[in-house]
């Protein structure tokens, strides 16, 4: 038989190791409980944030001439105006949303705003809605790696074979870019292709909702 070694309070090592054993699971899920109701939070935050984004681009476009009047307003357009600050990730507080994927696109008299930070995103939110849908996404690649990945054409244009532009941009911000560059009033890629080198790039990323969140 083998016999146990008893604590000064009775216990056996077994029971020690069991009691040790079952306050670290303990821990670990009021630990995880913390945690989610922590991110939780930012999911909210998050879907506040776009919120509040949307209602700044109705005010800024109601100041503009009507005829002027934009269809889409990027975030970095708002902070160059004065009309919000960035917006800091929620989920990474040392850095903040990405200025030319989050927009506010106007469409008759309804309002959808797409809003990324990091590789969160909200997407074609309705504002009004209590709800929103936020994604889970992969940097932008060049390459399609599943046939459930997203497409989206971006643009630039080229002088002596080099792209002028830092980055490729969407179309909506590719217009809007190259008339701020250029002092014209650009309508469509179509009118520019008359007279730059538009270059068109199809790029690829992985979308994966993660959470319907009410705010």
């Amino acid at each position: 038989m083998v016999s146990k070694k008893l604590s000064n309070k009775g216990f056996g090592a077994y029971e020690l190791l069991t009691m040790a054993m079952v306050t670290l699971i303990l821990s670990f899920i009021v630990l995880q409980i913390a945690l989610n109701s922590q991110k939780g939070e930012k999911y909210k935050v998050f879907a506040y944030n776009a919120k509040m984004m949307g209602t700044n681009a109705i005010s800024m476009q109601m100041l503009e001439d009507a005829e002027d009047a934009s269809t889409s307003l990027y975030l970095s357009k708002m902070i160059e105006e004065g009309i919000v600050v960035d917006i800091k990730n929620p989920f990474d507080g040392d850095r903040y949303c990405n200025r030319e994927e989050s927009k506010v696109v106007f469409e008759d008299d309804k309002k959808f705003v797409d809003l990324r930070c990091g590789n969160m995103v909200i997407q074609n939110m309705a504002l009004g809605d209590t709800k929103a849908d936020i994604y889970e996404v992969s940097d932008w690649k060049t390459k399609r790696e599943s046939k459930k990945d997203v497409e989206r054409t971006f643009y630039n244009y080229q002088k002596d074979n080099k792209d002028v532009l830092e980055k490729d941009l969407e179309e909506a911000l590719f217009i809007e870019t190259v008339n701020e560059t250029l002092l014209k009033k650009y309508q469509s890629v179509e009118e520019i292709k008359k007279d730059l080198k538009v270059v068109e790039k199809t790029y690829y990323r992985s979308e994966k909702k993660v959470k319907t969140v009410e705010y």
